[in-house]
């Protein structure tokens, strides 16, 4: 059990840094006004727990969980869907998504997790190494044997590197292995960037938008065949929930925020402006293999690459 009014009245934000400001930003008049309203004392706060996740681990084994949280998706995969259920808010039929993006799977069917924001993770290569017929064109090829030891990643305990190299392991489990002994990690995904565009590495694994940020300096991006492995931003809400939070909920969704995500490159999952073509172009899809299936993958050996 978590210990009262204090822990009710927080809200945690562990989210990438290229959009927590703004993400902050929004909320801050929303809780100001909504504190007044409600004479209720709801305060936010940022999270920089590493490993990955373990805001929610040591949360609820110190009985301290926030009330509200806004957090990667690869976070909620430190606990068993059994613990999740027991300590989190199904609302299945709130914060619904663009229909396209509910058609692929991407809403949760428990209703635990809301997608805000979708973060598409593709390959870099250095474009002056690797011309465009001698490139990897998808995630299977990027396993073939000469790419062993080329490869560079951000650090292990990065959503980037828990999702991709579970979709990795997942998928092609017999050329994995030899392949997963010969990656080299870096800090942080622009550091990957930075490495493949100085030629250090001929390929990396990065997000969409920071890929986009240095795009045509010796760095091309490639959208692969399977289609770009994703991982959710979402909101998620502890037991017992307040209603106020599911007002303060809905500001994430509004179609200024979504639109600003979108300029990031994430993949706004409510937006009448701007959709999954518009940022990624057209015909590129995303992999998503259903919230089951994403979640299972990255419990799997503690999603260990």
């Amino acid at each position: 059990m978590r210990d009262g009014e204090t822990n009710m009245d927080r809200i945690l934000v562990h989210i990438s840094i290229n959009i927590r400001m703004a993400v902050v930003e929004a909320l801050k008049e929303e809780i100001k006004a909504s504190n007044k309203k409600y004479g209720a004392n709801t305060t936010l706060g940022a999270s920089t727990s590493q490993p990955e996740g373990a805001w929610l681990r040591d949360g609820l084994a110190q009985g301290n969980l926030p009330g509200m949280a806004l957090a990667h998706g690869t976070d909620f995969a430190s606990l068993s869907q059994e613990q999740l259920e027991e300590i989190m808010l199904p609302l299945p039929d709130k914060f619904p998504m663009d229909s396209g993006l509910e058609d692929r799977g991407l809403r949760d069917p428990a209703g635990l997790l809301h997608p805000m924001f979708l973060i598409p993770f593709v390959m870099i290569c250095n474009s002056s190494m690797l011309a465009p017929h001698e490139r990897p064109a998808g995630w299977e090829d990027l396993l073939d044997s000469r790419w062993h030891g080329q490869v560079c990643f951000p650090a292990r305990d990065t959503p980037i590197a828990q999702v991709v190299t579970a979709c990795l392991r997942t998928h092609y489990p017999a050329s994995y292995q030899e392949f997963a002994a010969r990656l080299s990690f870096l800090k942080s995904p622009v550091e990957v960037i930075r490495a493949v565009g100085e030629g250090q590495y001929p390929l990396g694994i990065a997000n969409l938008g920071f890929a986009k940020m240095l795009t045509g300096q010796q760095v091309s991006t490639i959208w692969p065949a399977e289609g770009a492995v994703c991982s959710p931003l979402v909101l998620a809400f502890f037991q017992p929930a307040q209603p106020r939070w599911l007002e303060l909920g809905e500001v994430l969704f509004r179609p200024v925020l979504q639109d600003m995500a979108a300029r990031q490159g994430f993949i706004p999952v409510r937006s009448a402006n701007l959709g999954l073509a518009d940022i990624a172009g057209p015909g590129r899809e995303l992999a998503w293999p259903g919230w089951q299936a994403y979640l299972a993958s990255l419990r799997t050996g503690d999603a260990k690459p």
